[in-house]
């Protein structure tokens, strides 16, 4: 549905799945990286979406904190933009590559050239 869920749990405690469902209406974009000279999760890669002339960027890294980890596709809210202009990745082996005119909520899979 484009809302984050997220898992929670503590030392000695069983994990608590809370539910982000939200009706906004708004737009979404997942990422999916699969990489080959840099790794097969693609971490480090840097992935720039833009709508509207802005552009939001994230990086794949595996996790910000002890005990913690990232979710390994990028996730991007382009609220009520019916098509997003550009997604580029760019590799840490030093290639890139982008797609244009991409549809919204919806999970893309780019794999290293």
């Amino acid at each position: 549905d484009g809302c984050l869920d997220v898992v929670v749990g503590n030392f000695g405690q069983a994990g608590r799945l809370f539910r982000n469902e939200c009706a906004s209406g708004n737009h979404w974009l997942r990422v999916n990286l699969r990489g080959n000279a840099s790794g097969t999760d693609g971490l480090g890669a840097k992935i720039e979406v833009t709508v509207g002339g802005k552009t939001q960027v994230r990086r794949i890294v595996s996790g910000t904190s002890f005990m913690g980890q990232n979710m390994m596709d990028a996730h991007f809210g382009v609220g009520e933009a019916d098509e997003i202009d550009s997604v580029k990745v760019y590799w840490p082996s030093g290639e890139d590559e982008g797609r244009t005119g991409v549809g919204v909520d919806q999970k893309i899979t780019f794999e290293e050239p």
